[in-house]
């Protein structure tokens, strides 16, 4: 019965950049809600509120942290830009087979990103597994996104 009320305070937060209260009152509003839509609805707002903070770890250079929030994100909702998001973390930290899994993810349940960045950060994880063929392919298909055309090209000229 309230729980639109806590998703709308939830929401106050989020434009705040008060991500921890925003987090705090989205859950307040799914553990309250007996409606699966509004449930769902409601874990996507807490999604976007941990995306948030782990792109902010992410650009402070902080991979365990950026890792720990995006993988809270994509627990509450399957958001591509979160998995690219921590495609990209596994892949500073050096974990390649992450990394892939998490760009693999991205393609899977892509809604709002282009396939560039998906195809980039695996054509790195297989670079750095030592697996030229795959990292190729991928920084091929990633070359077709204007976004990344010029990484994916300097990742080509580097394995020819």
């Amino acid at each position: 019965k309230f729980h639109g009320t806590y998703n709308a305070l939830g929401s106050s937060y989020y434009a705040l950049n008060q991500m921890e209260d925003a987090i705090a009152n989205f859950q307040k509003a799914v553990d309250i809600s007996k409606d699966l839509k509004s449930k769902n609805d409601i874990k996507k707002n807490i999604a976007l509120s941990y995306l948030k903070l782990g792109n902010n770890q992410l650009s402070d250079g902080n991979m365990s942290k950026a890792i720990e929030y995006l993988q809270k994100a994509v627990e509450n909702n399957n958001l591509d830009n979160a998995y690219l998001a921590l495609s990209r973390a596994y892949n500073e930290n050096g974990d390649w087979d992450k990394s892939i899994a998490a760009a693999e993810n991205a393609l899977k349940y892509r809604n709002s990103i282009g396939k560039g960045g998906p195809y980039y950060y695996m054509g790195l994880g297989f670079k750095n597994k030592g697996d030229m063929n795959k990292a190729r392919e991928n920084f091929n298909l990633s070359k077709a996104d204007p976004q990344y055309k010029k990484v994916a090209e300097y990742e080509l000229s580097l394995i020819k």
